[in-house]
């Protein structure tokens, strides 16, 4: 027997999420979070662990104590308007904290093939100041796409194609349907989608 059959027998709810999004999160000028704070104050973060209860946020941050060594600071806020972590809750999708620094804070989740990970973007996007996605993994393989040095557009027309099944197979997403999400001609998007696999590979074999 299977996990899934397991869990299914045990009467748990299953859904597959076999992709997995790396998100660079800048929260906004007026979030409280105590983890912008450590951002904002040049503070290395190095573990974070968190947990909401009602309209609380309770986190585990731990911080480099200058010397080598390590502090953990317990911190309770009030989850506000202005931040982002109820997103994730508010869809379902666990966040794990994967780095904080002068980037922002790198947050990934598992998304499924509909749209989780469309609503995690947008929503992010209207809370934070920037929600960028850093890379798209394949949870069966363990295998990283880095998206870091494509162009905007090269990222989200790759997203789409990843998350709406391009390249799956069969596939489930054409490049006409996939033309059509961004209002412009086969050529341009199957150009584009050509540009970010060309400057991935190239990476990829690099390192």
């Amino acid at each position: 027997m299977n996990t899934r059959q397991f869990l299914q027998e045990a009467g748990v709810a299953v859904k597959d999420r076999s992709t997995r999004l790396e998100i660079s999160v800048t929260p906004s000028e007026s979030c409280s979070c105590p983890l912008k704070q450590a951002v904002d104050s040049g503070t290395e973060v190095r573990d974070v662990r968190r947990l909401t209860a009602g309209n609380r946020c309770v986190s585990d941050i731990v911080v480099s104590d200058g010397s080598g060594g390590s502090e953990v600071f317990k911190t309770e806020s009030l989850l506000e308007n202005d931040c982002f972590c109820p997103v994730f809750e508010d869809i379902d999708v666990p966040p794990r904290v994967e780095d904080v620094g002068d980037d922002g804070i790198v947050v990934s989740a598992y998304v499924s093939e509909d749209d989780d990970a469309e609503t995690l973007l947008r929503r992010l996007r209207e809370k934070a100041e920037e929600a960028e996605v850093l890379g798209i993994r394949n949870a069966e393989d363990d295998t990283l796409a880095n998206l870091s040095n494509l162009t905007e557009k090269q990222n989200e027309t790759l997203r789409k194609a990843v998350v709406g099944g391009y390249y799956d197979d069969p596939q489930r997403l054409s490049l006409s349907e996939l033309a059509d999400e961004f209002g412009v001609s086969k050529s341009a998007v199957s150009q584009r989608l050509s540009r970010a696999e060309s400057k991935i590979v190239v990476e990829a074999f690099e390192e």
